[in-house]
């Protein structure tokens, strides 16, 4: 199945086929310079809303997973950023993972 999740400041989107929800976490992430500044809280927030989603469990299956998140600073990614993302989607078996870089338009 795909799966595309949308990481944005403290909040988290997912979108399947079928339906799309946002997800609002217990506790802010985000920071002034960080996206996911609070790794846990987020993790928390995106394991739950797959949770709720059908998206985890002993007989679901991989998922193609695309994530997307906003560049607010014009200066691209950081690979350490890029292993945030990675490892936020554990939470859902992933066959394969996609980040894609959204330009900021304002």
């Amino acid at each position: 199945m795909k799966v595309n999740i949308k990481i944005q400041r403290n909040q988290i989107v997912i979108s399947t086929e079928a339906k799309s929800q946002t997800f609002k976490p217990s506790q802010n992430y985000s920071y002034p310079r960080l996206l996911v500044g609070d790794f846990e809280a987020a993790q928390s927030c995106l394991t739950g809303g797959a949770k709720e989603m059908g998206l985890v469990g002993f007989f679901k299956g991989k998922h193609d997973v695309r994530v997307e998140v906003n560049d607010y600073f014009g200066d691209g990614i950081m690979p350490i950023e890029r292993k945030v993302y990675q490892e936020l989607t554990d939470c859902i078996r992933v066959a394969s993972f996609e980040l894609e870089l959204m330009r900021n338009t304002q």
